[in-house]
């Protein structure tokens, strides 16, 4: 048997998008469907492109997986090259046994009126060295969660000769469905694999979709229409950073936007256990309002002038916690968490540009969700209790 994997041998090993688009002979996961992308503003779509959470669940005897893959770099504002490269993970067991860190990827520039001049994605090989081993076993490969990706083929290498690739059979694990900001998305943390989202959902021994998406955890009904339209066992919520960094809305927009929100989750999702999460800490915003901007010292800052009304985060979490409070009333399966109980003022060392935690800071984002968010909704059990993250 052939050791390429086909496309469909591709699209089945699949796992954490929603979509999946045939492109110039290969396939790009995209974390929102087609019929939801088709309006969304250009940098969200552009985030539901890149890979967080992503990867492909391999069956095979080989010793090297090689794939080829097309990968596409965001160049932000302001920068003259991406902050670090593109990092592809193989995981055996769940643990990192190969990792290959690719510079050499097409860009997109983000221009100053906020739209993006995409270039042409390059043409990558990547060998991932799995060591020996005397029989089938299950790879898991994480895609790069900061870049867009378009997979072309996955060969396995067996002592120099070509073995069989094949898609992992499925896991029946529990299948957790989170939305968030660019914290959950992970694009400050150097692996695709060390993201919070992925560290908690390895802990609690689930499936994790991640549509956490870099500056647009925005309250679009495209997105919510995307969560109601998903297979989720639960969904998590992280609200409030964005909608305040960005000064994009007063608290009479904010609240009915997380009712309707909610509201379009629910239509599919009416007995689904759902954590609505507010910000994390963020010492630029707790108490002032957006929109934010970088000092030069590199740290997000906040202009002095404060006008009326205007949203700071806590703000925020207030709101979110009333509208939790009333949908409760209402008997809905909707819990909140707050976001200082994960990530606070005590943990403001793990924040190297005030707003985004590094990767010791995901790693404690992690174990106190693992330990404090989903299981107030998904309730005890067995397969449930949360395992130590390995440090």
């Amino acid at each position: 048997m052939t050791g390429v994997a086909p496309a469909l041998v591709l699209a089945r090993a699949l796992a954490g998008h929603l979509d999946v688009e045939h492109v110039d002979g290969g396939l790009r996961p995209w974390r929102l469907p087609a019929r939801h992308r088709r309006y969304a503003p250009p940098a969200l779509r552009l985030m539901a492109e890149f890979a967080a959470g992503v990867r492909l669940r391999l069956s095979t005897d080989a010793d090297v997986v090689e794939i080829d893959l097309d990968l596409l770099r965001l160049v932000q504002r302001g920068q003259d090259a991406p902050a670090q490269p593109s990092v592809v993970v193989a995981e055996l067991g769940g643990e990192a046994v190969a990792t290959a860190a690719v510079e050499s990827t097409g860009l997109v520039h983000e221009l100053a009126d906020g739209s993006f001049r995409r270039g042409e994605a390059t043409r990558t090989r990547v060998a991932l060295a799995l060591g020996p081993c005397e029989a089938q076993r299950e790879v898991v490969v994480w895609l790069p969660h900061d870049s867009a990706v378009v997979l072309h083929t996955v060969t396995g290498q067996r002592e120099g000769r070509t073995t069989a690739v094949q898609a992992a059979a499925p896991g029946g694990r529990r299948r957790w469905l989170h939305h968030g900001s660019s914290i959950s998305h992970g694009g400050t943390v150097w692996s695709p694999a060390a993201t919070w989202p992925v560290l908690a959902a390895r802990a609690l021994n689930l499936d994790l979709t991640n549509l956490g998406f870099g500056g647009n955890a925005m309250l679009d009904p495209m997105t919510a229409a995307a969560i109601r339209d998903a297979e989720a066992d639960v969904v998590s919520l992280e609200l409030g950073i964005n909608v305040v960094a960005a000064d994009a809305m007063r608290e009479r927009a904010f609240v009915p936007a997380v009712h309707g929100f909610l509201d379009r989750v629910r239509e599919r999702h009416p007995a689904t256990p759902v954590v609505v999460l507010t910000a994390f800490a963020c010492p630029a915003l707790e108490d002032h309002p957006g929109p934010i901007h970088r000092g030069q010292d590199g740290r997000v800052a906040v202009d002095d002038a404060v006008a009326a009304n205007r949203l700071t985060l806590g703000d925020s979490r207030r709101l979110l916690r009333e509208v939790v409070d009333d949908r409760r009333r209402d008997g809905e399966p909707t819990v909140l968490v707050e976001g200082t109980d994960l990530f606070g003022p005590a943990d403001l060392d793990l924040l190297p540009d005030g707003l985004h935690p590094d990767e010791r800071g995901h790693r404690v984002i992690a174990q106190r969700f693992a330990s404090l968010g989903l299981p107030r909704v998904a309730g005890p059990g067995p397969d449930r209790a949360p395992r130590p993250l390995r440090t």
